[in-house]
Order: C-alpha cells, then structure tokens, then sequence
C-alpha cells in the first residue's frame, strides 16, 4: 500500500472517507472500523521499520565490503561525446527514439543531453 506509515494511513483514511471497504483477503482483516485501522497502523509501523533496518544492514554490508575491496560502487559512464552527437542527430531531423537506439541510451537519457546542450 505504501512504503511509509504515514503515506499508508492516509492512503487508508481516504479510503474509508470514501466509503470503500479495505480489506486483507489472505488475513481475512477488515481495516474500516476502529480497531482495523488501529491494526492497520501497527502493521504499516512495522513494516517500516523493518525497512529501515534492512536498509541499515545493506549500508553496513557495503561499508564492510568496500574496506574489503569487494564493492566498488556503479561504474562511471562516458558522456563526452554522447551528448553532443544527440544535438547533431536533432538538428538533422532524427527522432529521440532513434536518437536513444543509435546511441544506446534511454530516451530519457536523451531528453537529458538535449537540455544540457540547450541550456
């Protein structure tokens, strides 16, 4: 439902506010009275929490990694030229689609160095 405790009940509240009936169907759990909603709550608390602690242990494993030269983080991909010759492909006519296959970049990645090169 969402990824904080906060989003989630406020998801939930709208939810009931709008007369619709949430429920679990594999808990067969109801969360539109009083105390669904407070059940609702504890489960989205834990929920991140346990998000929070997952992300703690991933950050410590890639610490522990990095001292141990495993994990060196995301490669560094070369932009020199890319952005430049996708101006040129644009001004030629060519679409972003094609821009993005000839490059062999994302076509969001190619609205990117159009911008760059505009501004």
């Amino acid at each position: 439902m969402s990824r904080r405790w906060k989003d989630g009940v406020c998801i939930l509240a709208d939810w009931c506010e709008q007369g619709l009936k949430t429920v679990a169907v594999t808990q067969n759990l109801e969360f539109n009275g009083p105390v669904g909603r407070l059940l609702a709550a504890a489960m989205l608390g834990l929920a991140e929490n346990e998000m929070e602690y997952r992300r703690e242990r991933q950050t410590a494993g890639i610490e522990q990694a990095k001292k141990k030269g495993i994990y060196k983080g995301r490669k560094q991909m070369t932009t020199r030229s890319k952005p430049k010759r996708a101006v040129q492909f644009r001004t030629k006519g060519i679409t972003v689609g094609e821009i993005s296959q000839a490059l062999g970049v994302s076509e969001r990645t190619v609205f990117r160095y159009l911008g760059r090169e505009a501004a």
